[in-house]
């Protein structure tokens, strides 16, 4: 049986994807890119992933849909925290 994709690895993964993007980006918070990268794992495991957790990645997917569903970095960090 294959593994369920869950609220917690995705969370982790969020916080992860959110410092590399500091890394990379010298600094500079791109929500829009956390956004496309969270349509990304969606597309990955749409139909394999826990009760909820589509709801909860596309509070993320929105964030490439302009400025009237940005999230700060730190908005970004507690809510994946509040997830693991």
């Amino acid at each position: 049986m294959e593994m369920l994709y869950t609220s917690r690895l995705f969370a982790a993964e969020l916080l992860v994807e959110v410092e590399r993007g500091l890394a990379q980006l010298d600094a500079a918070f791109d929500p829009a890119r956390l956004g496309h990268w969270a349509t990304s794992k969606y597309l990955a495991h749409v139909g394999k992933m826990e009760e909820g957790l589509a709801d909860r990645m596309q509070t993320i997917q929105l964030l490439e849909d302009g400025p009237e569903f940005e999230m700060s970095i730190d908005q970004v960090s507690a809510f994946a925290k509040a997830m693991l």
